[in-house]
């Protein structure tokens, strides 16, 4: 090949993955400016602080989820390249985050299952408390028992693993 060849075609190159990066950020600010819009929209007309706290959290998981699959969509265009481009994202992500995985896997079953909910006395690992929050990775206890000897809350607030 001719130098001056390579030289256009590794220009190309970075500037196709220039091009790339700026959408991937484009689209990521972009998504976030609508997840905070319509957070302060949600904010205005839901006043029941429980059900203001689940709709917040599910639009912060939609949002998270759209902008990873619009940098998925960028990064691949074609479909060979998506089905590689996920290959290898889903076996790097099975290896490096088992205990994730396993939390992940944890929650899908308690909140399928109704194992536990909030407001429940429960106890894990020889700590005892009530279930306060149950969040993707983890729940959290208000501890009882713990140094206090009625079933008084301690103050103390233990997260445990989901898995």
């Amino acid at each position: 090949m001719n130098p001056s060849l390579e030289a256009i075609e590794q220009q190309v190159a970075q500037n196709e993955l220039l091009r790339q990066m700026l959408l991937i950020l484009l689209f990521v600010v972009l998504v976030a400016v609508l997840v905070h819009v319509i957070q302060g929209l949600v904010k205005r007309f839901v006043s029941d602080p429980t059900r203001l706290y689940r709709i917040i959290r599910i639009v912060r998981g939609m949002g998270a989820f759209i902008a990873l699959l619009l940098v998925v969509l960028v990064l691949a265009p074609e479909l060979g390249d998506l089905l590689t481009v996920l290959t290898v994202i889903g076996a790097g992500l099975a290896i490096a985050m088992r205990e994730v995985i396993l939390s992940l896997a944890g929650w899908f079953r308690i909140t399928t299952m109704s194992s536990y909910k909030l407001g429940d006395r429960i106890e894990i690992n020889d700590v005892s408390g009530d279930v306060i929050d149950i969040r993707l990775l983890r729940t959290s206890l208000m501890e009882i028992r713990g140094w206090v000897d009625a079933d008084q809350s301690t103050g103390r607030i233990v997260h445990f693993p989901n898995g």
